[in-house]
């Protein structure tokens, strides 16, 4: 069964994201494999190759997003990421590209900024 809130939180995840213009945004959908919070962020495993597939967009040495809990939008992309992984469902994982908007934390060499999430059929 379809949710109707869906379209909803995934607007509302991209219209309260705190970067106005991003010009290295990337996506790709993927499944949770593991969720990890702490007191200043939270982190997302995510892996692409659910169905054995080649996905575009994906890169096999970052396997980990990240976001802060005062970015505006990371209570809906944490809600959205834990229901998604509770009904093993793959995720829209939208990403800033440039390691340089990086939470603290979030390694460079295989972690990149979570911008939104939305659930994939």
């Amino acid at each position: 069964m379809k949710n109707p809130l869906l379209p909803i939180f995934l607007v509302a995840g991209l219209a309260l994201s705190d970067t106005a213009a991003v010009a290295a945004e990337q996506s790709f959908d993927c499944m949770v494999r593991n969720l990890r919070a702490n007191a200043e962020r939270f982190y997302v495993h995510c892996q692409p190759d659910w169905m054995g597939l080649q996905v575009p967009g994906y890169v096999r040495e970052i396997p980990y997003y990240s976001a802060p809990y005062s970015q505006k939008n990371a209570r809906y992309v944490f809600d959205l990421v834990m229901e998604a992984q509770r009904q093993e469902r793959p995720i829209r994982m939208i990403f800033e590209d440039d390691p340089a908007a990086n939470p603290q934390g979030c390694d460079e060499s295989n972690c990149r900024r979570i911008i939104a999430v939305g659930l994939s059929y």
